[in-house]
């Protein structure tokens, strides 16, 4: 999702020099989104190079796996059922005032 001006974009290059920096080596930079569910906009976007771009996309790719994954569902319950009983226990052994 792009929602930036044309006249933020200029700025933004403006302001970090990507037109300059921008390029397909692995040492050239490309522009990332710190928070990709927000899109591109003026203040979610940031310069990485290509080959940080690529490792960070691998990396969403292997978490989004891993978070589909049956293993992990289990897991995480497993976890929250822990902290839940943790919290009773705590809650239980309050001093009555």
């Amino acid at each position: 999702m792009f929602d930036i001006t044309y006249v933020d974009w200029c700025r933004w290059c403006e302001e970090t020099g990507y037109m300059e920096l921008k390029g397909q080596g692995s040492d050239d930079m490309t522009i990332d989104c710190h928070e990709a569910s927000l899109g591109y906009t003026y203040n979610n976007m940031r310069m990485i190079s290509q080959h940080d771009n690529v490792c960070k996309g691998q990396l969403e790719k292997s978490l989004m796996r891993i978070k589909n994954d049956e293993w992990y569902a289990a897991f995480m319950t497993e976890i929250e059922t822990d902290k839940a009983e943790k919290d009773r226990q705590h809650n239980t052994n309050d001093p009555p005032f």
